[in-house]
């Protein structure tokens, strides 16, 4: 009977990672897709920043997976469906916001594919399109760890003005969670949770965590770091400084 029991686990545990294993397939997919931006996606600045999949991989049951839960919201259209998501900024200091900084996230499916991403307006606020596509393009040459479910690369930007400043940050995410500073860098982090519907799995908690480090006294951003759901993501960000220099 012990051996039949043991059985059954190993055949269950094998299930469970080969299930999850698909999304790391497709999510991996994705990221092969970003080496040739062009080809693969499109950036809309049409009501909001749109996000585009020329062509799409990732599954209605992948944004479940990676959100933790079922949309906030759904709306049935010609052609296929829009799910909406809001993540709400948490505060140390309730009072430390005058203005709404929640995320609202807008997922475009068609065929059971999501096929738009769309984020607020003020993601657009300081970086043009241009340099939006050529840092979402440097993640396409990130180096993972299935292991550790981490990513991370670097962009180079062929002057000190492509790096996003702090103050760029605030203005998008306003005033930070925390604001540390050791060893001459200065870390802002904020944290997020997924706003919930009543129906919402009571279990299943979506948070995001993203951090911003400077140089002590240097309002250019160095390094940036994202983690939910036990994945994170890492991006270093240097200029060229030959070319800053000119």
């Amino acid at each position: 009977m012990k051996l039949l029991d043991k059985k059954i686990s190993i055949i269950f545990l094998v299930f469970i990672i080969s299930s999850t294993g698909c999304v790391y397939l497709r999510l991996l997919q994705v990221k092969r897709q970003l080496n040739d931006f062009e080809n693969n996606f499109e950036l809309n600045d049409q009501n909001g920043l749109k996000f585009v999949f020329k062509n799409p991989v990732l599954l209605s049951d992948d944004i479940i997976w990676l959100m933790k839960n079922d949309p906030l919201s759904t709306e049935q259209t010609e052609n296929g469906e829009n799910w909406v998501y809001v993540l709400e900024k948490q505060y140390l200091d309730e009072d430390t916001d005058k203005v709404n900084y929640d995320i609202p996230m807008l997922f475009y499916l068609r065929d059971d594919k999501l096929v738009e991403m769309t984020f607020p307006e003020r993601f657009l606020k300081n970086l043009s399109k241009p340099l939006l596509v050529k840092m979402l393009g440097s993640m396409g040459k990130s180096e993972i760890s299935k292991s550790t479910r981490t990513a991370g690369t670097e962009f180079k930007g062929s002057n000190s003005d492509e790096i996003p400043k702090k103050r760029y940050i605030i203005s998008v995410l306003g005033e930070p969670y925390k604001d540390e500073t050791t060893d001459q860098t200065e870390t802002l982090t904020y944290l997020y949770n997924l706003k919930k519907s009543d129906m919402a799995k009571e279990n299943d908690q979506f948070d995001l965590k993203m951090t911003f480090s400077f140089r002590d006294n240097n309002e250019t951003l160095e390094k940036t770091e994202y983690n939910f759901n036990g994945l994170t993501m890492s991006l270093s960000l240097v200029a060229d400084e030959k070319k800053s220099n000119e």
